[in-house]
């Protein structure tokens, strides 16, 4: 009888934290949701019409990721905003760390199968090189550098942490939560899964080091940073 209970409240306790999470998971896509919407009403030639799709696209924005970050928050109180030059430093690292990976299976993905630019990364070149504004340009810079990095740090590794995998081991997180990261890219091979893969678990493992989700953020935003100047300069 015991065990059936058991059975049961664990059965409860994935299947509750579970669509907690997903249910954060999708409001955390509004933004993206909304800037393929509103980027057939940008280059109509009127500069007052870009302007207000691209603010009101930040105000969405701004009050979904502090939601967000808000449940967070409260679920882990523990969790401050503490940044020193060593913190960030380190977090570099990981960033370089998670560079060579990327540098080296790019390598391999070319060697293979003649391309080393996963679909996830030609699709946002598409849209910024073949953008119909400035604006929009602006709306995905944000996006890319700034919005992406907290709102998928939260809801694929700090919601996860304090719900689904609060009584989980780090390893088991670490693995879970890098295999849902890279499915979320659109890789079209082994390899580009794999690269993906590996940088979710740089990022997560970046995290979970001293349990602050800022740490991860700066790892992600140091990737993003560079991937999107790639995008606006160099390709």
């Amino acid at each position: 009888m015991k065990e059936t209970n058991k059975v049961s409240k664990w059965i409860k306790f994935v299947l509750v934290n579970g669509l907690i999470c997903l249910g954060f998971f999708l409001l955390s896509q509004v933004p993206s949701f909304l800037s393929a919407v509103f980027l057939v009403l940008y280059g109509k030639k009127i500069v007052f019409l870009d302007v207000f799709i691209t603010v009101v696209w930040l105000v969405i924005s701004f009050f979904i990721t502090r939601y967000i970050w808000k449940y967070y928050k409260e679920k882990n109180q523990e969790d401050k905003i503490q940044l020193t030059l060593k913190d960030v430093g380190i977090s570099f690292g990981y960033f370089l760390t998670g560079s060579l990976i990327t540098f080296i299976g790019g390598l391999s993905m070319e060697f293979i199968y003649g391309n080393s630019e996963s679909q996830n990364d030609e699709m946002i070149r598409m849209l910024i090189n073949k953008s119909p504004s400035n604006w929009f340009i602006l709306l995905m810079v944000i996006q890319l550098t700034l919005l992406a990095p907290i709102l998928e740090e939260l809801v694929i590794r700090g919601i996860p942490k304090v719900t689904l995998f609060k009584d989980s081991p780090n390893w088991f997180m670490l693995i879970m939560t890098s295999l849902f990261f890279s499915s979320l890219h659109q890789s079209t091979n082994i390899i580009s899964f794999l690269i993906y893969a590996a940088l979710g678990g740089v990022m997560c493992h970046a995290y979970l080091r001293r349990g602050r989700i800022i740490d991860s953020m700066m790892v992600h935003f140091f990737n993003n940073l560079l991937a999107t100047i790639a995008f606006l300069f160099l390709i």
